[in-house]
């Protein structure tokens, strides 16, 4: 079964959702903040780690289970270099959860998205939070998970 996770991030609490290619809810966990400039770069990969970690536990999932892709909407991921580094970050810290790096993006870019005349398929989650699929300009398909890019068909 291929697993692909999305994070959703805040400065106060965060959450992470595991999902299979059919877009079904494999494993939700809640957790701390992940926000990088209240807690480190190092810190916020290690808790998205654990939360991952935890998910794959309810989940009835093994812990050597690697995620097809992995998305990060995180508050505090407003500038593209320091979303480059944080996944470089992720992927030096932990290269057994993902097989890329994982996609990086500010929480406020889901709701962004939500007005976009690109989305195909949204279903709305518990508070709010959306999963949907996207269809970019270059014509490859994605899947947003709790408002993060998380995987390519």
């Amino acid at each position: 079964m291929k697993v692909y996770a999305g994070v959703e991030g805040g400065g106060t609490h965060s959450f992470i959702a595991l999902f299979n290619e059919k877009a079904e809810i494999l494993a939700e966990v809640e957790g701390p903040s992940t926000n990088l400039f209240q807690i480190g770069m190092e810190e916020t990969c290690t808790r998205i780690a654990n939360m991952y970690s935890e998910a794959l536990t309810k989940a009835s999932l093994d812990q050597d289970t690697k995620l097809v892709s992995l998305g990060l909407s995180l508050s505090g991921c407003e500038v593209e270099e320091t979303n480059m580094a944080l996944a470089k970050k992720m992927m030096d810290m932990y290269p057994n959860i993902v097989d890329k790096e994982p996609k990086v993006c500010s929480d406020t870019v889901g709701s962004l998205m939500t007005a976009s005349d690109k989305a195909q398929w949204i279903i709305l989650l518990y508070w709010c939070s959306l999963v949907f699929i996207h269809q970019s300009s270059s014509r490859d398909s994605f899947f947003y998970a709790y408002n993060s890019l998380i995987f390519k068909p």
